[in-house]
C-alpha cells in the first residue's frame, strides 16, 4: 500500500474544486505566506524584558482591560 505525500493530496483535492474555489484558495495560501514573512523577525530578550516590564507596571496600575470592556470593544470592529 502506496502512501500518499500531503502534497499529493493536496493537489488531488485543489484540482476537484472550480476556479473560484482554487482562486480563493490560492489567495489564502498567499496570506498564510506573506504572514510569516512579516513575523520571521526575532525579538531580542532585552527587548521582550523590556516589554514584559510595561506591561506588569501597568497592570499594577489598573491600565488593563476587561473581558467585558473587550467584548463590547469588538462590537464596533
Amino acid at each position: 500500500m502506496a502512501t500518499t505525500s500531503l502534497s499529493d493530496e493536496m493537489i488531488k483535492t485543489f484540482v476537484q474544486l472550480n476556479k473560484e474555489e482554487q482562486k480563493s484558495i490560492v489567495q489564502m495560501i498567499k496570506t498564510f505566506l506573506n504572514g510569516k514573512e512579516n513575523n520571521l523577525k526575532p525579538q531580542k530578550i532585552e527587548d521582550y524584558n523590556q516589554e514584559l516590564k510595561a506591561a506588569l507596571k501597568a497592570a499594577k496600575k489598573g491600565e488593563v482591560t476587561s473581558v467585558k470592556q473587550l467584548e463590547e470593544e469588538m462590537k464596533l470592529w
